[in-house]
Parts: structure tokens; sequence; C-alpha cells
């Protein structure tokens, strides 16, 4: 596990099945109630069509028709979408879900750590991990 710190917020980098994901649950630490902008990041549609991109490109195991289901949910107000269901329900690999010490993570790859950055106006933090993504080995 290597760590990079933005604006005095350490952020893990945790190595995978030879991938490395990034954390945004350390990266949302210190915003108020910034587990909430995960969730939120996770329900919008164009969020779930760029995580489908991904897990279509990159993720050999991925479960196109029930990600059509999910894609074709998105966006109403019914939606709900937990990292958890999402990575049960088309075996992602592009998002994880880890307990560590009690500590639940939201672990994402660096393009979609980015994409959540960009959506959240979260510049300073999309910089470093750009910055990290390049210095570290990464898949996709």
């Amino acid at each position: 596990m290597v760590t990079i710190n933005v604006e005095h917020t350490a952020i893990s980098i945790i190595q995978h099945n030879e991938s490395n994901y990034i954390s945004l649950t350390d990266m949302v630490k210190p915003i108020e109630n910034g587990s909430a902008l995960i969730e939120k990041w996770l329900r919008n549609k164009n969020t779930i069509e760029f995580l489908g991109i991904w897990e279509e490109m990159y993720n050999p195991s991925f479960n196109s028709p029930e990600f059509e289901e999910i894609k074709n949910q998105a966006g109403l107000n019914r939606f709900v979408l937990s990292v958890k269901q999402w990575v049960e329900k088309i075996g992602s690999k592009g998002i994880l879900a880890k307990i560590e010490q009690r500590l639940f993570y939201v672990l994402t790859t660096p393009p979609a750590s980015i994409q959540f950055c960009n959506a959240n106006r979260l510049t300073d933090k999309r910089e470093c991990i750009e910055g990290a993504s390049q210095n570290h080995s990464t898949d996709g």
C-alpha cells in the first residue's frame, strides 16, 4: 500500500490483483457528509455509463445484461445502488468494496477516481491522482 497526501489528506493506493486502486473513502474523509458524495456519484447515470464502458473494456467477466438493467434504472428518482450491489451484480473489477480493520473502503481504478474527482469538483485531488497514477503501474 502506498499513501499520497493531498491537502493534509492521506489517500491510500492499494494493489489488488496486480492493479492499483485508489480509496475514495480516504478522499472524502475531510468533507462533511463525504460518504454521501460516493453514494450520489454511483447513482448518477453518467457515472454508470462511464463505469460500464471501463468494465466492458477491461473486465472479461463483466455481466453486460445486468449492467443494462442498472443503466436503464439509473437517473430515476427511485434508483438506489450501493457499491456492494454494483460489485455483486456486474462482477465489477473497476470498483471494490473492502473492509479493513472494521472500516469500509470504496476503492476504484485511477480512471474512475479521476472521474469521481471531476464529478465532485475535487480538482486538487484529481491532479494528485493523475500524478500518482503515472508513477505507479496501473491497469486501465
